[in-house]
């Protein structure tokens, strides 16, 4: 029997479990990712130039992205040497991780 691991992850954290002939080992690896930050002397959802307004959105995405690549980047650390991969869990994370990994060279 090779190397063969399994994944179960959210946006909170992934739980890894390589499986070996002589056992398993479980590492879980904390995503980090802010979801209610709020950025210092923010006070409103919006900012104001004159007559202009615009949402933070924008930058709030950007840092979300970011965030996630580092999450994923570790997880894939994690899988290096697995001779099979199973990807686990709910909602967009597992499609997330297995289009960044389909994206390695």
């Amino acid at each position: 029997m090779g190397k063969k691991t399994g994944v179960w992850l959210d946006r909170k954290a992934a739980y890894v479990v390589t499986l070996r002939n002589e056992g398993h080992r479980l590492k879980i690896i904390p995503s980090e990712i802010d979801f209610r930050t709020r950025e210092e002397g923010e006070g409103k959802d919006y900012m104001r130039f004159g007559n202009q307004y615009g949402t933070k959105e924008k930058a709030k995405e950007a840092k979300l992205e970011q965030q996630l690549r580092s999450y994923y980047k570790r997880v894939i650390s994690a899988l290096r040497g697995a001779d099979e991969v199973y990807i686990f869990g709910p909602a967009e994370a597992k499609n997330e991780l297995h289009k960044t990994i389909s994206a390695q060279p």
